[in-house]
């Protein structure tokens, strides 16, 4: 051991230790009786540890054998297993350093071990002077080796920032060249100033990969030193090194494979010296051994070898044992083991990696040889060797910190360009590529910014260093080579970051300094100041106190590398003999908590002062996240928008305390720009009134310390802690400020508005546009409307044909690449300028990218109006705001715009006015324009706390001599109470008086957003839509009750008592108990194809927890949709896009609301006409300020003999005559209001340019009848009566205006009982109790079928109208699907779609073969390409009662296309990356479209959905699509008359106070029927029944002609009722049977006369009717005195003849004494029975006991019953049976005549028992004349374009009302109508019936169905109202007249009608 000891001796003073990493094995060794223990004990030489169960093994330091360089230790423990014993071996081989022990392997208890090392060579060449060990493991005993820092010679230059000293060190080991040997009791240099000198390295892993720094001095002070080395060296070796040729992501954060390099033949490089003697050629492969000839003599896994140009010398420079090395941006790979040299150390061969050339021999060091070799193999996928470190000078910025790992994950960004619907996110790191861990798991490898949304795509790599920009002080950085976006391009992303330090808080004011003493010597100091103060010279930034200047102040920081500085220079003269001049170099050192900090002096050296000052002011700004993502819905939100204007703060103003005044300075995720007095970093600082100015009241309201945090949508919070110290209540706080932002959209963001200050903490709201969502919108127009402002910037006027063309770098370019637009106010159109051009070269392609920028007025967004100044006010109060200095008007003029706001609490859309001259005026409705109200009231308090306003009033009385009173006032929104009561709740027991006040006002602001669209000339306006107190609701389904859906249009949805639909949402859907958003108001509407679209967007999150809800509405114009249109629901995909229909009126153009004619349509309402208006004379008004001057102007016409130019309007004075405008009949509609525009006019005096125009608004002033009601709005125009405008119930009384009786409403109510009614409440007193308000309450009752019912007046309760409604709209709805038919229970009615086919064939299959059984079928191409979208079998049918339509929908479509799946999706558990028929029988292919199907359970067939319109006048109709959604989803409608219900239009017409009921015309069995070149067939307010063959159903008028065509002459659905002198009954939508393809229109003309004009008839009688008394069957006319005896007519007798159109046949049994037939006992006693003979069906309707007896010319018989109406269960069933006198029939039979609409059943009776009742003409001769008549007048001229049948009926009065009695006694007058036969041939018709009219006088009996009555009521005897019918559609539930008689008679008989033919 003596002879081996010197030669290892140099390791024996160290422990050594090494790992077996795979077994987890921990070696400690001591190789010597002098080296340190090792944890076995003494005795051990080598120490095996167990690091998983700690147990120790061992061998024995006395059993050491040395055999040459191998040292091996024994024990006499046995190996299990084994006879062997545990041994170790140790290899030495020569190394360069000291080096550390490796593992190599254990085998049969040996554990081998290798040791490069310099002990081991031959020679002390690599011998130090002194060598420490240089490596350590860590606590997870990961080794850290920092040997290969070691340098065998020199050191390394340390960055001390002084250029004059070289300061070096080497790693582990002395530099050869020191210059003098510090020991312990060496003397120290005498500027160590008596301190040892030292030196601490501190090495430091970086964050990231880069390249190598150098070490950088960090503090030097007394010859201690401390230097910090960021090398990857200081990382664990496993990160660095590799045993293969390859280094991955997973352990080396690279990616980097070698392998490829291999090759079948040798690469070779020479020597420099490759012509002399001491030439060689290296042969070398990559990673496997050389295949040369040459070398294969040289042993095995050779891989590099030296070959002698001359001679034979061969030797092994490296054997392949890899050892592939990455380090500080070095990539190495080393072959060791080669042939020896002179000193022992092995060969070894070091390749150093670099990209794109070959090996290029590099030089020898001591048996290494070195090789440079470039290949694009050695680019490594990461380029996280560039440096993260930017110089610009001497300043360094190092983005390293910026980095993540993942322990905290990547920075993630939201793409606001994606659709709602499918959100984009984006991860990203800094100089590092993206982790791969989160959301960002499946990102492409070398991505260092990844987008993600249905697939992940690389938007470019670390590929390059960040540069610093040419401007500013940014930072970019640049990742290139992402995927590919075109065929040749790739996706490149920039990043550019920015800084700045500020010092300026640490400057002196006034010349002040700081003072600080060292060495008996005084310093004052200023920084970037003067020191003014004391004995300093002039302009002197420091000086000494010996009034030496150490230099002139001045402002230039430099930076250096995290060092700031401040240089003084120009001091005093120094005293040497160049006589230099002072200076002073101030340091300024980064402290987070030493705050404003102090100077500290240095040394003078070389005369300059330095000082080091630690302060906060030198650290960089803390970055705080200003930008946050919502994690539910991917919403992002960036505050750094709120950023105030460059050195300015937000302010906000405490005025709670009016003697105490307090402003705030708010800064937003940073903190606050300086104020003198605030604390650095504080966001907030409160000020008070000082004199002369503000001063500090707390100097830190709060740090900022985290980003901002999510509310709500839309809703955020900032909360700023840790201020300064603040006592509340006897607590230590500190002081904290919340402010809470709130999204403001479309209007001007305001600053932050102070709330409250409580308990420390003060509250601000802050209504901004920077709360909003991140969104972008989209546009190919060339224009685009920021969806928060409203704001559009349309580049279109930048077109042009030529381009714009600028020149840079040599060429000439044309704006064909990225182009960035700059607002330049002065620049039009604008110019473009060249920013960069980058060319790079790629291996597979070059990108050839070019930045442009263009300087345009069209970028420039206006800036905003400050709105509390500059508006103006106008006389009435309207308010103006005016905006000049537009584009050149004219030679002297420029235009301008003035928008007048008038103030309406019911907002409007910004509306067009007119032009003056160059100045366009606007008008804007809006509540914003009215005056606001404010009061002050002291110890008031009102806080906003959640949701809820609290109104507190404090200091009141003393209660129980302890409290003060106080109120709490909590305010909750209602929007319906204006303003509104408060409700005491109780009394708390301090003496709290609780109340809760539900109102409007405290109602947030709605969120709106225009709501008007104009396209290809045509203007659209969806406002009429927008609800302001409710909102539009939609169900699913008839089925599906559990969810509803609540819609708004254009703005936000109304709150609604309870309910929680997220705040802000324009569109939700209730789901049981819980609401969910499906988007919120971002946009206005666009056009889509040939329909309005609008898209609400961020709703609450999808179920795939990417995307977010949101809701599509298609508005399709359809004009006769005027009110009761609702949205209907199509599609749901996915739970995430909701997609509506909505078919309605105010879809249409505005275009149509600007007609001639004086008339103008309101595309919500009804169409206005004005021509009523004119006059003569036309209209003289006065001005009301000049009484002299007149105005002569006439509605749509001119003024005759006005005293100016014809045709125009007059403005008259006393000495001239001016035009104001040229006459038009051109209305317009805007706005709620209908104007007349007038232009022009004479010039005007005070600018002759421009011309008088005249503007005349028309306001609603209309009149309304008795009662009429519109259901939740405001009633319509009616022409008549003036009604308060709002009602919603209008009551005109006998004497006095219209009053109203009921205006507001909570809205529909339903009782315990099932109930529903409605209560309006009006602000009308009550006459009968003037304490009360009249209310109105509607009941509405249950009666199924097609009609809507009306309403009826019960009683007046008090002073509460009641009225009573039977509607199917209260009725419970179901549907039932039988195949293609549909049952709707509420119509009770069924539609059958069965005869609809073509493309998509209903119901069944289309015929295409190639669609393979689809019934909706897409085929494409020639070779007819087909995609199933639904199948018959999948499908569902629902009617939707608002549109009147029916909804089928298709399922079991194709599968969706590839980009509405997602892949990869999971299913079963497993992957998926395209569609698969797995878990289908029927071999389709599928997909799921969420990434989890087995979580959502949502899957991808094509679906489509048919929204059948009811078009009466289509027929068959055609399917046309409507949308097509992600190629998934298609869309039709299809008007077609297959879905048209039976109609009956309203049958009572109300005019003029006079009430016309001709429901008794309105059959349900047979029609009218009379003969004129050919069979007419009419009924009236219902379709024909029983009509001829071809009779369209629906039809109300057809035509059957002798060649067997049927024609059809009008439809019931286009009735029109009027009256003018007469009624006028109107249909249209014929056929086109004139010849002239013009639709055929009938006109009905009904008028009362004593004449019938060609139809004479007993109805001009002047016989009275009088009703008779039956005594023992025998009746006496008491006007002849004749007797008749009908005891024949009492015998039983029976009627046929009524079968009806669904095959129902009846019989009536008919008995004038009563029925006694016991086989029918349920008609026993009845004298009418009705009996169906197909079904068990008896009723009766006709009552004995009720029978009325009446004589005119003839005798009549109504029979009343208690039998309900089955149509209007408010009604019963009668009979009348009418005699007319036959000598020859006989006793004759009844026959069955019609059955009306109020189930009156009419019968004639040809008998001879009735004649001799009238003594006059015998009848026969009296029917003769009149069928003479008859046919001469029907055979005059006739045109079949317009029918008009006139009816007459007898009326003398100014009125027709309804009654009680059929004759009642008195002075009034009754009708009777009744109907004999003309002539007797047996083919008689009807049309031979004569239909007669006598008047009888009235006895006071009970009811009779039969007569009309009438009086001379006058306006006094009036005690009830009328029936009025609205010239409007009437499909649903709005405006109605009521007839207020309680017991209507329905039952009357009139004429048939005669036949009028005119054209």
């Amino acid at each position: 051991e003596k002879e081996a000891g010197p030669w290892y001796q140099d390791l024996c003073s160290y422990e050594w230790e090494a790992i077996d990493l795979d077994k987890k094995i921990s070696y400690t060794f001591k190789l010597c009786d002098s080296s340190p223990l090792t944890s076995c004990g003494e005795g051990t030489a080598v120490c095996a540890r167990n690091l998983t169960s700690n147990v120790y093994h061992s061998v024995e330091l006395s059993l050491r054998r040395l055999s040459g360089t191998v040292l091996d230790y024994n024990s006499t423990v046995k190996c299990a297993g084994n006879d062997n014993f545990i041994q170790t071996t140790i290899g030495f081989q020569c190394g360069k350093t000291m080096g550390t022990p490796e593992f190599v392997a254990v085998s049969q208890c040996v554990h081998y071990f290798e040791w490069r090392t310099y002990v081991a060579c031959s020679s002390d060449k690599f011998k130090p002077h002194k060598e420490v060990p240089c490596f350590v493991f860590d606590t997870d005993r990961k080794k850290h080796d920092l040997n290969p820092l070691i340098k065998v010679s020199g050191g390394y230059l340390v960055d001390d920032g002084d250029d004059s000293v070289d300061f070096y060190v080497n790693i582990c080991r002395s530099l050869l060249r020191l210059q003098y040997d510090v020991s312990a009791d060496a003397t120290p240099p005498a500027f160590c100033n008596g301190h040892s000198p030292a030196v601490t390295i501190t090495f430091i892993c970086p964050s990231s990969r880069h390249s190598g720094s150098t070490p950088k001095m960090t503090a030097e002070a007394n010859c201690r030193y401390e230097v910090e080395w960021v090398t990857e060296y200081a990382c664990h070796r496993d990160y660095l090194e590799s045993d293969t040729c390859k280094l991955t992501s997973q352990q080396h954060d690279i990616s980097v494979d070698l392998t490829p390099l291999t090759l079948s033949h040798p690469y070779y490089a020479h020597s420099p010296d490759s012509d002399g003697t001491e030439s060689y050629i290296y042969y070398l492969n990559v990673c496997g051994k050389v295949p040369s000839d040459e070398c294969s003599s040289l042993g095995e896994f050779v891989s590099s070898c030296q070959v002698k140009k001359s001679g034979d010398v061969k030797k092994v420079a490296g054997r392949y044992q890899n050892q592939t090395l990455y380090s500080d941006g070095d990539l190495t790979l080393i072959y060791p083991d080669g042939a020896k040299c002179s000193t022992g150390f092995q060969r070894m061969t070091i390749i150093n990696f670099d990209c794109n050339r070959n090996a290029v021999f590099a030089g020898e060091t001591d048996c290494t040889y070195y090789f440079d070799w470039q290949t694009a193999y050695a680019c490594v996928k990461e380029k996280e060797d560039l440096l993260c470190r930017v110089t610009d000078g001497s300043k360094h910025y190092d983005l390293s910190p910026l980095t993540r790992f993942p322990l905290n994950g990547n920075w993630e960004a939201v793409d606001p360009k994606s659709s709602e619907s499918d959100l984009k996110r984006f991860y990203l790191n800094v100089c590092h590529k993206v982790v791969q861990a989160g959301g960002a798991e499946g990102c492409p490898e070398s991505a260092a910014i990844c987008s993600v949304d249905q697939k992940m795509i690389s938007l470019g790599s670390f590929l390059s260093s960040p540069q610093k920009t040419e401007k500013g002080n940014d930072i970019r950085l640049v990742y290139t080579d992402g995927d590919f976006c075109s065929k040749t391009t790739r996706i490149q992303t920039i990043l550019t970051l920015k800084f700045s330090f500020d010092l300026s808080p640490l400057t002196k004011a006034n010349g002040g300094y700081y003072n600080l003493t060292n060495d008996n010597y005084d310093y004052y100091i200023n920084v970037c100041g003067p020191v003014t103060a004391a004995t300093c010279p002039e302009k002197a930034g420091a000086c000494q106190v010996e009034s030496w200047s150490l230099g002139q102040a001045n402002s230039l920081l430099s930076y250096y590398d995290g060092l700031l500085q401040l240089t003084y220079s120009n001091g005093s003269q120094y005293n040497n003999q160049q006589h230099t001049l002072r200076s002073t170099l101030i340091s300024f050192l980064c402290d987070p908590e030493a705050g404003a900090g102090k100077p500290e002096f240095q040394v003078e050296d070389k005369y300059t002062y330095n000082f080091h000052w630690y302060t906060s002011y030198a650290c960089p700004e803390r970055p705080h996240e200003c930008l946050v993502t919502d994690p539910k819905t991917l919403d992002q939100y960036d505050l750094s928008l709120s950023y105030p204007s460059s050195g300015s703060n937000w302010q906000a103003m405490d005025l709670s305390d009016s003697a105490a005044l307090r402003k705030y300075y708010i800064n937003v995720c940073r903190p606050i720009n300086a104020v003198k007095g605030c604390d650095r970093h504080a966001s907030v600082c409160q000020m008070k009134q000082g004199y002369p100015q503000e001063v500090v009241s707390v100097s830190n309201m709060g740090v900022s310390k985290r980003g901002p945090i999510i509310e709500g949508r839309d809703r955020l919070l900032l909360e700023f802690t840790d201020g300064a110290p603040c006592e509340s209540d006897g607590l230590k706080l500190t002081y904290t400020s919340r402010i809470h932002l709130v999204c403001t959209r479309g209007m001007l963001s305001m600053g932050p508005r102070f709330l409250i200050y409580q308990n420390c903490t003060a509250n601000f709201i802050w209504e901004t546009r920077a709360a909003c969502a991140i969104t972008t919108t989209k546009n190919s127009s060339c224009a685009v409307i920021d969806p928060n402002t409203g704001l559009e910037l349309n580049l279109q006027p930048l077109a042009s044909k030529i381009g714009y063309k600028t020149s840079a770098n040599g060429k000439d370019f044309l704006d064909t690449f990225t182009i960035n637009l700059v607002c330049d106010p002065n620049a039009h159109p604008g110019s473009l300028k060249l920013l960069r051009e980058d060319l790079n070269t790629l291996p597979s392609h070059v990108v050839h990218d070019v930045l442009f920028e263009f300087s345009t007025a069209l970028a420039c967004v206006p800036a905003p109006v400050d709105c509390q100044a500059s508006p103006q006010v106008a006389e009435d109060g309207s308010i103006s705001i005016l905006y000049h200095h537009g584009d050149q008007c004219g030679a002297a003029s420029r235009y301008s715009t003035r928008i007048i706001l008038l103030c309406d609490d019911s907002p409007g859309s910004l509306m067009f006015d007119r032009q003056d001259g160059c100045e366009y005026v606007f008008i804007l409705r809006t509540s914003e324009a009215c005056p606001i109200r404010k009061s002050q009231v002291a110890n008031q308090r009102l806080i906003f706390v959640g949701d809820q306003l609290i109104l507190n009033y404090t200091n009141g009385e003393t209660c129980h001599k302890i409290y003060q009173r106080s109120t709490e006032i909590h305010f909750s929104c209602h929007p319906d109470m204006h303003p509104g009561v408060p409700e005491f709740i109780k009394e708390t027991p301090d003496c709290t008086y609780l109340f809760n006040w539900p109102t409007a006002l405290a109602c947030l602001p709605v969120k709106t957003t225009s709501c008007s669209y104009d396209s290809r000339g045509h203007s659209y306006d969806l406002s009429p839509l927008a609800m302001e107190a409710r909102n539009w609701e939609v169900t699913a389904s008839t089925e599906d009750t559990s969810k509803r859906f609540y819609i708004n249009i254009c703005r936000s949805l109304v709150p609604q008592g309870s309910w929680k639909c997220p705040s802000g949402s324009a569109s939700c859907v209730k789901i049981g108990d819980q609401y969910v958003s499906l988007g919120h108001v971002t946009s206005g509407p666009t056009w889509d194809t040939s329909v309005l679209k609008l898209q609400y967007s961020g709703g609450q999150a999808c179920p795939d927890g990417v995307r977010n809800r949101s809701t599509i509405i298609r508005f399709k114009c359809d004009k006769d949709q005027v009110q009761d249109s609702r949205p209907t629901l199509i599609s749901a995909i996915e739970d995430c896009l909701y997609t509506f229909v909505w078919f309605t009126a105010a879809a249409c153009p505005l275009n149509s609301s600007q007609h001639d004619g004086c008339r103008v349509a309101n595309p919500a309402t009804h169409l206005f006409d004005l021509n009523s208006l004119r006059r003569d004379g036309g209209y003289t008004v006065y001005d009301h300020d000049i009484h002299s001057r007149m105005f002569r102007v006439n509605i749509c016409a001119d003024v005759a003999n006005a005293g100016c130019s014809p045709g125009t309007v007059c403005i008259k004075d006393v000495n001239t005559a001016l035009s104001g405008g040229q006459t038009s009949g051109k209305l317009s509609y805007k706005d709620h209001v209908v104007e007349l525009t007038y232009e022009g006019g004479s010039p005007c005096p005070a600018n002759p340019a421009l011309k008088h125009n005249t503007v005349i608004h028309f306001i609603c002033r209309d009149d309304f009848p008795d009662f009429y009601i519109n259901i939740c709005q405001p009633l319509n125009p009616i022409p008549g009566v003036t009604c308060p405008p709002g009602a919603i119930v209008c009551m005109d009384p006998d004497n006095g205006p219209p009053i109203d009786i009921g205006r507001t409403t909570s809205g529909p109510q339903i009782s315990a009982t099932g109930d529903v009614s409605i209560t309006y409440f009006s602000s009308t007193r009550c006459a009968s109790n003037p304490a009360l308000n009249y209310t109105s309450t509607i009941i509405f009752t249950c009666q199924r079928g097609v009609e809507l019912g009306s309403p009826h007046m019960l009683r007046l309760q008090g002073c509460v109208y009641v009225f009573e409604w039977a509607t199917p709209i209260v009725c419970s709805d179901a549907t039932h699907t039988s195949g293609c038919k549909l049952v709707d229970t509420q119509l009770q009615y069924t539609f059958d779609l069965a005869t609809l086919t073509g493309q998509i064939n209903v119901c069944s299959s289309v015929a295409e073969p190639t669609c393979k059984g689809a019934a909706v079928c897409r085929v494409a191409g020639s070779g007819k390409s087909a995609v199933s979208f639904g199948i018959s079998k999948a499908m569902t049918m629902d009617f939707k009662h608002e549109e009147q339509a029916v909804l089928m929908q298709y399922g079991g479509g194709d599968p969706c296309p590839p980009e509405a799946c997602v892949f990869p999706f999971t299913f079963m558990k497993r992957s998926y990356t395209e569609c698969t028929t797995d878990d289908r029988t029927d071999g389709k292919k599928w997909c799921a479209t969420t990434a989890n199907y087995d979580k959502d359970q949502k899957w991808g067939f094509r679906r489509s959905s048919i929204l059948f319109t009811c078009d009466p006048s289509a027929g068959h109709g055609s399917p046309q699509l409507l949308s097509e959604t992600a190629g998934c989803s298609a869309t039709f409608q299809w008007r077609t008359s297959a879905v048209c219900a039976p109609r009956k239009m309203e049958c009572k017409l109300v005019s003029q106070h006079q009430t016309f009921d001709l429901r008794g015309l309105s059959s349900i069995t047979k029609p009218w029927k009379f003969n004129h070149d050919g069979d007419y067939f009419v009924n009236l307010c219902q379709g024909i029944h029983k009509g001829p063959p071809g009779c369209d159903e629906g039809a109300t008028v057809c035509r059957h002609l002798a060649d067997g065509t049927t024609q059809t002459l009008g439809r019931v659905h286009t009735q029109k009722m009027s009256y003018k002198a007469m009624i006028s009954v109107n249909y249209s939508a014929g056929d086109a049977s004139c010849g002239n393809g013009v639709p055929a229109k009938t006109e009905i003309q009904l008028s009362c006369s004593t004449t019938l004009g060609h139809w004479e008839t007993h109805l001009a009688c002047a016989v009275k009717q009088r009703e008779v008394e039956m005594v023992n069957g025998t009746i006496q006319n008491p006007n002849t005195g004749a007797r008749l005896s009908l005891g024949e007519l009492y015998f039983p007798h029976q009627a046929s003849g009524d079968i009806r159109d669904n095959g129902d046949h009846y019989i009536y049994h008919i008995q004038l004494s009563g029925l006694t037939n016991s086989s029918l006992p349920t008609c026993v006693g009845a004298n009418i029975c009705q009996v169906k003979l197909n079904g068990a069906y008896r009723r009766r309707i006709g009552s004995s006991s009720k029978a009325k007896y009446c004589i005119k010319a003839n005798l009549d018989v109504t029979v009343s019953s208690d039998s309900t109406c089955g149509r209007e269960r408010t009604k019963t069933a009668s009979s009348t049976i009418m005699f007319q006198c036959n000598p020859t029939a006989g006793v004759g039979i009844p026959k069955f005549m019609r059955e009306t609409d109020e189930c009156q059943y009419m019968f004639v009776w040809h008998t001879d028992a009735v004649c001799g009742l009238d003594g006059d003409l015998p009848a026969l001769s009296r029917r003769s004349q009149v069928l003479a008549v008859l046919v001469s007048l029907l055979m005059a001229g006739m045109s079949v374009c317009l029918l008009a049948l006139v009816l007459r009926k007898r009326e003398r009065e100014l009125m027709i009302q309804k009654v009680a009695g059929c004759c009642r006694r008195g002075n009034q007058v009754s009708y009777k109508y009744s109907k004999f036969q003309v002539n007797m041939d047996e083919d008689a018709g009807e049309d031979e019936m004569e239909w007669l009219m006598e008047e009888l006088e009235a006895p006071s009996a009970t009811s009779s169905t039969l007569s009309f009555s009438s009086s001379h009521r006058g306006r006094s005897h009036q005690s009830n109202g009328h029936i009025k019918t609205k010239p409007v559609n009437t499909d649903g539930l709005r405006s109605f007249s009521l007839d207020e008689q309680e017991d209507d008679s329905e039952d009357e008989v009139l004429s048939v009608p005669g036949v009028r033919v005119v054209k």
